[in-house]
Parts: C-alpha cells; structure tokens; sequence
C-alpha cells in the first residue's frame, strides 16, 4: 500500500519516451477530458545498482483536466492534488502551488496517453513512465 502512495505521489515525477507529432494547440485540446492511470514503471539506478519496479493501477488514478487549464488527480476516490496545468511544445507542465511544479513529456495517441519524466542526482537518477486512457 506504501509503495502504491510512493508511485501516486511520484506519479507527479516521470520521462524517457517518444517524439509527438502533435502541436501545442492539439495537445492542449486533446489533453482535455479524463483520464484513468494504467500503470506506472519507476527505474532507480543509485551507486551503480538499477531498480525497475511496475504498478498496475486497477482504476485506483484518475486525472482530470479542464479547459480552464486546472487539473485534480485522485487516487482510490480522494483528491490526491489540483492545480493548472499548460503545454509548451511536447511538455506538459503541472503547478500543485507551494512551489510544487511537475514537467512531463507527453504523447496522446488516440485515447492512450503517457507521461514520462527523469532526473539525475549526482550518480543517482530515476525514470518514471506513467499510461493513462481516455474515461
């Protein structure tokens, strides 16, 4: 249950995946809408040593975001987090407020989406890979 929160928390922390072909303009109207979490891949490599760990979401994560440009993420039903949400090129940026800004590559294809974001610390880093579809 632990690792399930870590992963929705982290949810908000993903990258490594494909080109878009998509503009700006098509990925802010076709992001629009709700979408339910599939499943989630976090790989951690810390002093040398990888870790690859998946997370089927079995309906748990719901992201919904409006024309508005604000969101809200539930996880089991609870608002897990709101905000507003823009795109620049193929990345969508995710503001929670509180200086808590989160930027993911994104590629829609029909009514699939993913999310995908890394990070580096020193010799550590981690990539998360989160795939959603269209409610």
């Amino acid at each position: 249950m632990k690792s399930m929160k870590m992963f929705a928390a982290l949810f908000c922390t993903a990258i490594v995946l494909a080109f878009t072909s998509c503009s700006k303009d098509d990925i802010e109207k076709d992001i629009v809408g709700t979408w339910k979490g599939i499943s989630a891949t976090y790989t951690e490599t810390y002093n040398g040593e990888t870790r690859t760990e998946t997370m089927d979401y079995e309906d748990e994560l719901r992201l919904i975001f409006n024309d508005d440009k604000t969101f809200k993420t539930t996880y089991n039903g609870e608002v897990d987090g709101t905000g507003t949400w823009s795109v620049k090129d193929d990345k969508l940026t995710m503001d929670f407020g509180e200086n808590e800004t989160e930027t993911y590559k994104v590629n829609i294809d029909g009514n699939d989406m993913t999310l995908s974001r890394s990070e580096s610390y020193g010799e550590s880093s981690f990539t998360m890979v989160i795939k959603l579809k269209r409610v």
